[in-house]
């Protein structure tokens, strides 16, 4: 299974990210969300992204890995390259942080310290976009 999804995480406290690059990210506390893509394997990617110990490779293993961290669930759009629209749909919610998880595109972030929660969860259900907390990843199929 492949598709594209928007994690929502639980940031405890505000955080410096230094990443493989050596780039340090500032991440305060609060909610964000996280907007990827797997096209080789989905379910196994969001299940790493509730794994704290795993070798880091991208900017958000850096950020999962931390204890003062939480992966609440992901809205997951299956059979569907968009992450970078999501990234532009998810901005509208919040801040973003600047170069987090988009390297390889010309998105400002794929990571958004969320603002708007209440209407953010509004804009997908609307969309009838399913969120899926670890054990709804877990049954969701390969």
């Amino acid at each position: 299974m492949k598709g594209s999804y928007c994690l929502l995480l639980k940031v405890e406290r505000d955080l410096k990210v230094k990443v493989r690059s050596g780039k340090v990210f500032e991440v305060k506390k609060g909610i964000y969300s996280y907007c990827g893509s797997a096209m080789g394997g989905l379910r196994n990617r969001l299940l790493r992204h509730f794994r704290r110990n795993k070798k880091r490779h991208w900017h958000l293993d850096f950020l999962t890995s931390s204890e003062q961290v939480k992966v609440l669930g992901a809205w997951v759009f299956v059979g569907r390259n968009v992450e970078c629209e999501l990234a532009k749909l998810v901005s509208k919610f919040g801040e973003p942080v600047k170069g987090f998880g988009s390297s390889d595109c010309k998105c400002e972030s794929h990571l958004f310290l969320i603002k708007f929660l209440t209407e953010l969860k509004r804009e997908m259900e609307s969309a009838k976009v399913p969120f899926l907390t670890k054990e709804g990843v877990e049954r969701y199929g390969n």
